[in-house]
């Protein structure tokens, strides 16, 4: 087999793999969600951990270790608003996952192939694409000051995730890659039919 046709179909399958909701048969996939909180009282930081001191405070470019078997309320610090997310926890290989948002426009779940997963929140303004059909307009971000919530449902007790809000040239690079693989991999599958 050609490298380009080995090239292409990795990437197609690299591709497939991210998907942002693809059902178990038992209905029981394990679900991620990044939400404005009920209520929009947007404290600042110090005032959201006075007042509960479970809040955690987040800023662009900082990593915080959540359980993912309940719902964690964040605060954002700082003076950058957070444009994108990247949740990062152990899976099960074969498993998808699921994620919803009424921040950003779009949500992704990468199956990597290993026992990590990684679940990638980015872009906006514009029409929000995961948040249950619900539609309506994502603002695709989070000024400091504002409160959301990460919500994990269907894992097991204990499980945790590495959440982190990259600079937003980091998500800019991760999705300009992916876009370029497939792209090349289109090209290439395209000249090979043609010849």
């Amino acid at each position: 087999m050609k490298f380009s046709r080995l090239f292409g179909t990795a990437a197609l399958i690299l591709s497939l793999g991210m998907t942002a909701a693809v059902a178990h048969a038992d209905g029981a996939d394990p679900t991620v969600k990044i939400n404005h909180p009920v209520g929009g009282v947007d404290p600042s930081c110090a005032d959201a951990q006075a007042a509960d001191p479970t809040v955690v405070c987040i800023s662009d470019g900082q990593t915080v270790t959540i359980n993912l078997d309940t719902t964690t309320t964040f605060d954002v610090g700082g003076s950058t608003a957070i444009r994108s997310f990247e949740i990062t926890f152990p899976g099960v290989v074969g498993n998808f996952y699921n994620c919803f948002t009424d921040i950003f426009t779009n949500c992704y779940s990468v199956n990597t192939g290993t026992a990590t997963e990684l679940f990638l929140f980015m872009g906006g303004p514009g029409p929000c694409q995961n948040n249950g059909n619900v539609g309506g307009q994502c603002d695709g971000e989070i000024d400091p000051g504002n409160e959301f919530t990460i919500q994990g449902i269907g894992f097991p007790d204990g499980a945790t995730a590495s959440v982190q809000a990259p600079e937003p040239s980091t998500a800019v690079l991760f999705l300009g890659g992916m876009l370029a693989l497939l792209a090349f991999s289109r090209k290439r599958s395209i000249a090979a039919m043609q010849s």
